[in-house]
């Protein structure tokens, strides 16, 4: 016999789904949360209470980088 039946197999590959699923989700909102106070952060500065400088001005450049083991984005942001 090539497979073994184990009790509650099945119980378990559904509680591994389940648990996949609420994970990418998970990483989705973290993304998401991210993303948007990164986007708030650019556009209104670190210190959103205070009126800008006249001659502030800020820059922002995201950079991908893809290789064979690992994707990123990385955000350089420059106030000045």
């Amino acid at each position: 016999m090539l497979f073994r039946s184990v009790v509650g197999g099945l119980d378990d590959v559904d509680r591994a789904r389940t648990n996949a699923a609420v994970s990418t989700v998970s990483f989705g909102l973290g993304l998401a949360a991210a993303l948007a106070s990164g986007y708030l952060w650019i556009v209104r500065g670190p210190n959103a209470n205070s009126d800008p400088p006249a001659t502030g001005r800020t820059a922002a450049t995201v950079v991908p980088s893809i290789s064979r083991q690992q994707a990123s984005v990385s955000l350089l942001v420059r106030f000045e």
